[in-house]
């Protein structure tokens, strides 16, 4: 509803109760004190008797809107103060999570893979490539388990929050086809017993290479989509915080926010 048409309402509602109790107030209380028939609508007591009420009644309606008035106000910014915290503190909690998760998709581990194959120029630490293996096996799951806690929160998000799980899902598709390519290919080389270590390594090199750029491009790619759809739903939380804050100043014009 637009601000002009909501004021329009309130004056109206105003205009129609204040018509209520100067006007059909009085009305309904001289029936009261004087009917004794159907038709019977004569007029109880004396002018001064009327000036002395309509004294005593204006200045008690006066007098309750003077105090309910900045009450209502008041109440009314108190409320906003309210909302505009706890909107502040729902972009600060949220900038940590979406962090968190972008944090979460750590690429280097898969990369480390290399380092046994290149380290030693006799032989392949096999045992080396199983603590890998487990590693990347025990990264990608806590990867996807901490997806799977944000989508069951996030379950009913539509607009920019669903556009970011959306991504996050992605990434992490990638992220677990990434480790699932670099663990497959180092059981190959554990169980490949026809190959000498030298035809190894060669193999190996020609791999790690072509390997290495793709997860460079990969790692870029995913990091990418999920800030740019982390930055939106920041802005359109912000916005929201934005539109709270300027109900405040609209409120009280001389009283600004502390970020404005």
């Amino acid at each position: 509803m637009k601000p002009w048409l909501r004021w329009v309402r309130i004056i109206i509602l105003i205009l129609i109760v204040i018509v209520f109790i100067l006007l059909v107030v009085p009305v309904l209380l001289n029936c009261a004190l004087g009917h004794n028939t159907p038709c019977d609508f004569e007029v109880v007591g004396t002018e001064v008797n009327w000036l002395d009420f309509w004294g005593a009644y204006i200045g008690a309606i006066i007098g309750g809107l003077i105090t309910l008035i900045p009450m209502k106000r008041e109440t009314d910014r108190n409320a906003l103060n309210i909302m505009i915290n706890n909107h502040e503190n729902y972009i600060k909690e949220l900038k940590s999570q979406l962090g968190n998760n972008i944090c979460n998709l750590n690429f280097k581990p898969i990369g480390d893979f290399e380092l046994p194959i290149k380290e030693n120029n006799k032989s392949i630490d096999k045992n080396r490539i199983d603590d890998i293996i487990r590693g990347l096996n025990e990264t990608c799951d806590s990867v996807k388990n901490q997806l799977d806690s944000w989508c069951i929160i996030y379950s009913e998000e539509t607009g920019n929050a669903g556009n970011f799980k959306n991504a996050y899902m992605k990434c992490v598709d990638e992220y677990e086809k990434d480790v699932k390519e670099v663990t497959d290919r180092l059981e190959e080389i554990l169980n490949d017993n026809e190959k000498d270590i030298r035809e190894q390594k060669k193999d190996c090199a020609i791999w790690i290479i072509t390997f290495r750029e793709k997860l460079k491009k990969q790692q870029e790619s995913h990091r990418q989509i999920m800030l740019k759809a982390a930055q939106d739903w920041l802005k359109e939380e912000q916005k929201e915080l934005d539109k709270l804050r300027n109900q405040l100043i609209a409120f009280y014009p001389r009283i600004k926010s502390k970020n404005n």
